[in-house]
């Protein structure tokens, strides 16, 4: 495996890893807690974890690209366990950035970091930018956002670079139906067995959403286009276009064809709004995203449906 042009991958297995590794370019080495079956030829997994400076030190050497995707716990539990968070996410990941910092002079950064959670929500409704003021709405966004201070801190220390990707609300491919975040597949997955959606949260309350395949996009535009030594800079991953719960539900319906039992919590909060703007990357990578909503769920169900019959036949 070449040296000079390898990336590593943090959090390689979770969802957003599981989706962007073999969609992104090769080599990789790959960071896993739990054993994988190979992979690619030109890619390895490492076993060991970012709480374990021991497995930092040993992944980070030599690779002069880092994505780190790694992280424990969703939003909505988040604030359940906040001293939890900081941690086996905030200290690990400041701990993994220092010490990427120092092993990689002229390094890349890139952090996955929260778009959905990490302004203030509350109506009226206001897309926001990367100049707005960030107001996290749980400790999964508070630390996320510390996560980024950090990374600017050593960008000036050590002359790293560093990009930061505020990702809305990805979707794609169906999750597990005891998941706490990802609500198309989540909800997707209840639809298809049958069982009730737990909801949360207003059916009024608006957010973005953003497709695996634009999300993918976005990583390859900054691989390719790295910022310059000691610069740390900020984009947000989205589609700019809000939908109410409520209406996405809907659009699952129909699109399966198939109703959606809903078990709503007694005491839902207000409805709230998040709907990020990508302008800067736009301008930046002439980047924007290619598959809205409706699309991105037909070629979801599609994908089953495929699956689903090569199965039958084989």
């Amino acid at each position: 495996m070449s040296v000079k042009n390898i990336i590593g991958i943090t959090g390689a297995s979770g969802f957003l890893g599981g989706y962007l590794c073999d969609r992104l370019p090769f080599p990789q080495k790959r960071l896993s807690r739990q054993q994988q079956t190979a992979c690619s030829f030109d890619s390895q997994w490492c076993l060991g974890d970012i709480e374990n400076t021991a497995d930092i030190q040993r992944f980070i050497q030599d690779i002069p690209t880092l994505i780190h995707l790694a992280c424990q716990g969703y939003p909505q539990r988040s604030n359940h366990a906040f001293i939890h968070a900081i941690q086996h996410n905030l200290l690990p990941s400041a701990q993994l950035f220092e010490a990427f910092a120092r092993a990689n002079a002229n390094g890349h950064l890139i952090f996955s970091s929260t778009g959905g959670n990490m302004y203030d929500a509350s109506q009226p409704a206001q897309i926001q930018t990367e100049d707005s003021l960030p107001c996290p709405q749980s400790s999964y966004s508070i630390h996320k956002l510390a996560e980024e201070h950090y990374l600017r801190l050593l960008c000036k220390k050590y002359g790293i670079r560093a990009t930061i990707l505020r990702i809305s609300n990805p979707y794609g491919i169906l999750l597990p139906k005891d998941r706490g975040q990802g609500i198309i597949g989540v909800a997707l997955n209840n639809i298809l067995s049958g069982e009730p959606l737990p909801i949360f949260d207003s059916l009024q309350s608006v957010r973005d959403y953003i497709h695996l395949d634009d999300v993918t996009h976005a990583f390859r535009l900054v691989l390719e286009n790295p910022p310059e030594s000691g610069e740390c800079r900020l984009f947000h991953v989205s589609s700019g276009i809000g939908y109410s719960l409520e209406h996405v539900l809907e659009l699952l319906e129909q699109k399966a064809q198939c109703p959606l039992k809903r078990a709503l919590h007694p005491s839902l909060p207000s409805p709230s709004y998040s709907v990020l703007s990508y302008q800067k990357i736009q301008t930046a990578l002439g980047w924007s995203p290619q598959i809205n909503l409706e699309l991105g769920i037909e070629q979801m169900i599609q994908q089953i449906s495929q699956r689903a019959t090569a199965g039958l036949n084989g």
